[in-house]
């Protein structure tokens, strides 16, 4: 590994110059990351010596750690207070967190050599939050909580100890709060998924698909009966259509979504192919403006959970369903809720998957439909 500094010319006629780190991977192969502007690390490194000195900070570690002991000893199993009343306890003091500009933070990513991926997603979640965060929001719920929120809020408090608007003490105060939230989120997740989604019958589905029989939701309901697919998916399918996405393999089409964001994954949205003639229908009727009861025909995600709530049954009914039929595997294909890794294993699963939708999910959702 060595460094080395790169000049590059602006478009105005000036120059910059960047400090670039060389790391070698292996079979002669080099990789370069930008470690950032140089006028920016010296202009780091001048904020650094005017803060506090090295012992001030391990002083702060220490009496930080000493807190979050005997705030943890606090909160014993005989404690009579709930979790969140522990938690709002040993909070109490903890400042609130002002959330940066889009611009500051996204300079100061590309200054720390995160991937371009990484900044938009942090960016992404930065969006969302209110300009100042307190522990209340966390512990109440009010900011929608996940593993990328927590990694994003963990980025701000980051920031603000480095550029000096936030103590060492209430970084690390925040860093602990984040993660016992996170834990306990994951924990109750585990205990969901050890209990499984609630059993869907028939009758659900035809309930759902009954209430909008006279409408254009039919169609959609139809489309997420058969593909398994989110709300978000479905809409994104209908908002930038595009026919020349379509694979086509003897009675079953396969849309090429390839969407991923977060842990949310869609490769494709598997349909019986005569289907696709009345998806394009409702699109016609769509841009030409129709009106139904004197409304415009829309149908985005907000439009789909509102009109065919619970959205999440016709997912959870296509797994259950064809898990019962011996295809659980082949399901989690089919609603991208986990890829194979290798190449050879993905074609495999792939073609199994079709085959099986052909012979055994596309028999079962025409026949279901006949007892509408």
């Amino acid at each position: 590994m060595f460094y080395y500094i790169k000049r590059k010319r602006l478009k105005t006629g000036g120059i910059q110059y960047y400090l670039y780190k060389c790391i070698y991977i292996g079979k002669g192969k080099k990789k370069h990351i930008s470690l950032g502007r140089i006028d920016q690390i010296e202009q780091l490194l001048e904020n650094l010596k005017t803060q506090k000195t090295l012992p001030r900070i391990y002083m702060e570690a220490a009496v930080a750690q000493r807190i979050f002991s005997q705030s943890k000893s606090d909160c014993s199993s005989d404690c009579s207070l709930g979790a969140t009343q522990c938690h709002q306890l040993w909070t109490r003091s903890l400042v609130a967190l002002p959330v940066p500009s889009e611009e500051e933070f996204r300079q100061w990513m590309e200054f720390k050599g995160f991937l371009r991926r990484t900044i938009e997603d942090k960016l992404r979640y930065l969006r969302k939050l209110p300009r100042i965060v307190t522990p209340e929001m966390i512990l109440s719920g009010e900011i929608p909580f996940n593993n990328h929120m927590q990694q994003t809020l963990h980025y701000i408090a980051l920031y603000l100890f480095e550029t000096g608007r936030l103590s060492l003490e209430n970084q690390l105060r925040w860093d602990r709060l984040l993660k016992q939230v996170l834990r306990e989120r994951n924990k109750r997740l585990r205990a969901k998924r050890e209990r499984g989604a609630q059993e869907v019958c028939d009758e659900d589905i035809l309930a759902i698909l009954r209430r909008v029989k006279d409408s254009h939701y039919y169609i959609v309901g139809k489309i997420l009966l058969a593909s398994g697919a989110r709300a978000s998916e479905i809409g994104k399918l209908f908002t930038e259509y595009d026919p020349r996405k379509w694979e086509h393999h003897n009675g079953v089409s396969l849309y090429k979504m390839k969407w991923y964001r977060g842990y949310k994954i869609c490769e494709y949205i598997f349909l019986p192919t005569e289907w696709i003639s009345e998806i394009e229908e409702l699109l016609k009727r769509i841009r030409r403006g129709e009106k139904i009861k004197g409304k415009k025909m829309i149908v985005n995600e907000r439009r789909i959970q509102a009109n065919l709530a619970p959205v999440s049954k016709f997912r959870d009914y296509l797994y259950q369903k064809m898990k019962d039929m011996g295809y659980e595997e082949e399901a989690r294909f089919i609603e991208s809720r986990e890829l194979p890794v290798s190449e050879e294993h993905y074609d495999k699963i792939k073609k199994r998957a079709i085959q099986a939708y052909k012979q055994h999910w596309k028999p079962h959702i025409k026949k279901l439909l006949t007892k509408i």
